[in-house]
C-alpha cells in the first residue's frame, strides 16, 4: 500500500525523468556511433550543424546551446564524449535536452 499519493506522485516524477534521460542518452549514443561513421558523418553532421544555425538565426534557444554544441560539433566524436556523454559533465543532461541530433527521434535506427 502506498504511503501517501504526493510520495507516489513524486516517485513516478522521478522515474518518468530518469527514464527521459536514459533514452535521451541512447540518443546520443546513437549520435556518436554516427559521427563516428565516415560514410554517414558528413550528413548527420550537416543536419545538426544546420539544426544550430535554425536556433541561432530564429532565436529559438539561448546562445549558451549555440555556442556549447557549435564547440562539440567541431569535434563531434570526443566531444560527445566528453561534454555529452561523461556521466559528470556539468551541462550533459541539458545538452542532451535540447540537442541539434532531434532529427534522430524521427528515423529508424540502422539494424
Amino acid at each position: 500500500m502506498s504511503q501517501s499519493p504526493l510520495l507516489d506522485a513524486r516517485k513516478a516524477a522521478r522515474a518518468a525523468k530518469h527514464q527521459q534521460d536514459e533514452d535521451l542518452r541512447a540518443l546520443h549514443e546513437r549520435a556518436l556511433a554516427l559521427v563516428s561513421d565516415r560514410m554517414r558523418a558528413p550528413s548527420v553532421m550537416a543536419r545538426a550543424q544546420a539544426a544550430i544555425a535554425k536556433w541561432e538565426s530564429a532565436q529559438t534557444c539561448s546562445p549558451f546551446y549555440v555556442e556549447e554544441w557549435r564547440r562539440i560539433l567541431a569535434d563531434p566524436v570526443e566531444g560527445l564524449r566528453r561534454y555529452v556523454l561523461q556521466p559528470d559533465a556539468p551541462n550533459g543532461v541539458a545538452l542532451m535536452h535540447n540537442t541539434p541530433f532531434g532529427f534522430l527521434l524521427r528515423e529508424p535506427a540502422a539494424a
